[in-house]
This record gives structure tokens, sequence and C-alpha cells, in this order.
């Protein structure tokens, strides 16, 4: 794979101290297996040598733990964050690894970070690249503007990295891209029709966070789009009645699911792909030199035209 300084690796003797979970890297045994990947918790030490006791890891070939002493450039500290809440999340990691270009590190293969260093693809996949954003959101004169986050550049240095940013985006979907994703590793692609449905996403890959609930429409074309389903579209609605400057039938639009951005939690009121309307306005306004012809009301909008010929909202 391609080597990268991209990405930067909490390690240190400043961040370890007694109880701390680490792998180790750089270490290999008497045998000359390597034994990086390892997970170990620190019972002892100081600045010049840890006492770690080495977790069981059969499929490491580690049967039962062991108590060893290193020095802390042999240690790799894994911080409890987003990913790492869930226990079940270790195996559900490995089974996503073995659908992505990383399969071969779920098996027991590593992750490469220049020459020196390398770690397995779930160590990487559930305790470093988690750190990374999903997204950038930058301030335009229009509201905000969300772009790629740290996430999607990182994927873009070697195959490696990107199928290990991809079972991340399956383990954790923020958006209805990344459940197309998961659905893909998963071999659930085959029927995009059948598709659309309630899915669970977490804000900002933030799996520390309860999941949302949200529909997601069109998952596996170009454009998917994010919902939140509403309990009860016939009291959420929208009325705009005849009378004064506005002449037709009692306009009522009824919604079903809201469209939301799923990075910012805003819905999107005037988005109808889930709506009834039913009746038609004509509004006159500018002293009756203008008509404005209305079939269907924004989400929340209650309005007439009974007052001075103008509307009132």
């Amino acid at each position: 794979s391609v080597a990268s300084s991209a990405l930067a690796v909490p390690r240190g003797p400043m961040d370890i101290a007694i109880g701390s979970r680490v792998a180790l890297t750089g270490l290999t045994n008497e045998r000359g297996r390597r034994l990086n990947g390892l997970t170990a918790t620190v019972d002892a030490g100081s600045s010049e040598r840890w006492v770690v006791r080495v977790l069981a890891d059969p499929q490491r070939g580690l049967r039962v733990p062991i108590s060893i002493s290193v020095r802390p450039e042999n240690l790799l500290l894994l911080r409890e964050h987003r990913t790492t809440v869930e226990v079940a999340t270790t195996a559900e990691a490995r089974e996503l690894l073995s659908g992505t270009f990383a399969n071969a590190a779920a098996t027991g293969g590593t992750c490469a970070f220049g020459d020196q260093l390398s770690l397995p693809a779930d160590v990487v996949l559930l305790h470093i690249f988690p750190l990374l954003s999903r997204s950038t959101t930058r301030a335009v004169a229009a509201g905000c503007l969300i772009s790629a986050g740290e996430l999607d550049r990182v994927g873009e240095v070697c195959h490696e990295w990107r199928g290990i940013c991809l079972a991340l985006r399956a383990l954790t979907p923020a958006c209805a891209r990344d459940v197309a994703v998961k659905l893909r590793i998963e071999g659930g692609a085959d029927e995009p029709s059948g598709a659309d449905g309630e899915y669970r996403l977490w804000a900002h890959g933030d799996r520390s966070q309860p999941p949302l609930e949200l529909f997601c429409h069109n998952v596996l074309s170009a454009r998917p789009t994010e919902f939140v389903s509403l309990r009860n579209p016939s009291t959420n609605l929208s009325y705009f009645p005849p009378g004064g400057a506005a002449r037709g039938t009692v306009l009522v639009s009824s919604f079903s699911k809201l469209r939301i951005c799923p990075w910012s939690l805003t819905v999107k009121t005037d988005d109808f792909t889930f709506a009834t309307s039913a009746g038609e306005v004509l509004q006159s306004y500018w002293n009756g030199r203008r008509t404005l012809q209305l079939s269907e009301l924004p989400f929340a909008t209650a309005r007439d035209a009974a007052g001075h010929g103008g509307a009132t909202s």
C-alpha cells in the first residue's frame, strides 16, 4: 500500500497511564512472531518501561493472557470514543472489513502507516479512523456549506485505507450515502427499489449518541436523501382558505415525511416528495395587478388573504 503521513497517530508516554488500554506495535517475540496490534492493559511502569497485561487473542495466536515489559514507543493508546462504545462492534467491524478492499486485513493482515508502523485493520477501524471528521461545515452567505471531511480525504491515500474508510461508514452510517455503502458491502444492493426504508443513523458517525431513525429515499441512486417520518399526516398539515384577495378552494397540504439534513439536523419545509395537496388558491397582490397560483404549501404554514386585500402568515 501507499504510505502517507496525512494521519497523525496518537501515541507517546504522556498519553499513557496505569489502566490505559493500548495496542502493541513494533514488537516480535522470541520466535520472531510479530506482536503488532495485540491489545493490552497497562498494569505498572514509568516513563522508561511499562508492564502491560496482553489480552488473549486466539485469532492472532495468543491463547492466554501474558504480562510483558515494553518501552513507551512500542505502545499505541486506544481511546474509548465514538465507534467503540458497543462491545458487539468488534465482530461487526471484522465482518464489514471482509467485504471491502481490506478483506485480507479482516483475517489478521495489517494496515501500514509508513515503513515503521503497521496495525491490524480492525484496530485501525475501531480506534484510529473514528477520530477523523465525517464532514466540514463552512458558513456562507446563504447559510452553511457542508462538504467532505477528513475521512473522505484519508480514503484517497490508497486502496487499503479506502477499504477501512468504507467499512467505518458502513459500521456507523451518518447519512443515506453511508447506508448505500453498507448495503453494497453486505450484498443488499440487488434490488434498488426495495432498499428504501427506515435506517439507524448516527449524527456525525458518533456511536456514543442515540441513533436517529430516518427514512432513506433513493438509497442506491446518485442522490440519496433523508427524511424524518411523521406519525400522523392528518395533523401535520398546512392550510390556506379562500377569502379577501384569495379565491378558489381551501388549500391543504399534508406531510407524512419531512426532508432533513443529517449533518445540521435542519428540515427543508418545501420538499413535497412525501406530501399530498388538495385544493387551489389564486391570490391577488400589488393592488390586483399580479396573481399567484398556489397548489401546495410548505410545511407548518397557516395563512390567509382576508385583510386589506393582502396576505398574512
